[in-house]
């Protein structure tokens, strides 16, 4: 993995070449950010840039054997740390106290083949206090030639102690036209699903992969925007049936939230004459919006976001669905209607 192969956050790339270039390379790193959004191959690239024979101004070169296994992610001065690394039938997905002990342990013998040695640690907010205690004596006291990427989505996980002797890092998710362009670059599929696919992203490069390849995904989407469209054409008993129906979406009520959210936020950019992200679904959105009146698309993303919020915090989602639908249905229709339920 090279710098110029991450999509985005050029800003970190720079910082990261010119302390390559300056040979001012801390001991420890905390790589923050969501999941998905190139965490870890900023970390890889960063890699094989410290350790390369020859690099140029900051860059790997590319062709000396170093890059050549960090390439191939073969380098014995690489260590991506997990559980089994060290004890190959550990099935727990929360880094071990033993993991930790086992890396400090290595920690303490010098490179193998490079000048330095660099250890990343993927989902680190799982190190218990306990494992922190253990590795915060490497931070104390860490060998000149060793540095460890800390990569993690919850960096409040960490002790102070880790926070303070760390250099922060903050990743933020990726704009949407920059998801797009990964997806023109590495899928041959419609504009539409590019569209798409990036806006459901929340701005991670992973998030948009797995949608890529998830069938599910697609029929879950195309169910829950029918049934939101059912709200403009049903009677008043049917609007039960329909909040029936998206309970159903209780395992997975935030995705639920994310594609009613950027149903109504299209449906604003389409009174409003901007770009709508639901191409595949343009004939719906036209019915749709045909039969309400023009303030009603932003009252509806309103609750929408209101909603996902609420979700968010409190959980109880067969009633706030239940509550956020009926509030719907009073913005479509003015409220003499409940009458005739």
């Amino acid at each position: 993995m090279d710098f110029d192969k991450i999509y985005g956050h050029d800003g970190i790339k720079s910082l990261l070449i010119n302390s390559v270039k300056a040979s001012r390379i801390n001991h420890a790193y905390i790589f923050e950010g969501q999941s998905g959004v190139g965490r870890l191959s900023a970390a890889l690239a960063f890699s094989k840039a410290i350790l390369c024979e020859n690099n140029q101004e900051g860059m790997p070169c590319g062709v000396c054997k170093s890059c050549t296994m960090a390439e191939a992610l073969s380098h014995p001065d690489i260590r991506i740390v997990s559980n089994e690394l060290y004890d190959e039938s550990s099935t727990s997905k929360d880094i071990l106290v033993g993991t930790i002990r086992e890396m400090k342990k290595e920690i303490y013998i010098k490179p193998f083949y490079s000048e330095r040695k660099i250890y990343i640690v993927p989902k680190a907010e799982t190190i218990n206090e306990t494992a922190q205690n253990s590795l915060l004596k490497v931070f104390e006291e860490p060998p000149d030639y060793c540095t460890v990427i800390l990569i993690t989505d919850n960096i409040n996980a960490f002790l102070p102690t880790i926070l303070s002797r760390a250099v922060d890092i903050r990743f933020n998710a990726l704009e949407r036209e920059t998801v797009e362009n990964y997806l023109r670059d590495n899928f041959s599929v419609s504009e539409e699903v590019v569209r798409t696919k990036s806006a459901m992203s929340d701005g991670s490069i992973g998030n948009a992969i797995s949608l890529m390849n998830d069938e599910k995904a697609d029929g879950d989407r195309g169910a829950i925007i029918n049934e939101i469209c059912r709200l403009s054409s049903s009677s008043g008993k049917n609007l039960y049936d329909i909040i029936n129906k998206l309970k159903g979406f209780s395992q997975n009520p935030e995705f639920m939230m994310k594609i009613i959210t950027m149903w109504f936020r299209d449906c604003v950019y389409y009174v409003q004459g901007g770009d709508i992200v639901n191409l595949d679904k343009k004939y719906e959105l036209e019915k749709f919006c045909g039969s309400m009146q023009k303030d009603a698309p932003f009252h509806l993303l309103d609750i929408a976001v209101r909603y996902s919020r609420y979700i968010k915090q409190r959980g109880r989602f067969p009633l706030l669905i239940n509550c956020m639908l009926l509030e719907c249905w009073e913005v479509l229709y003015d409220r003499d209607n409940w009458n005739k339920i």
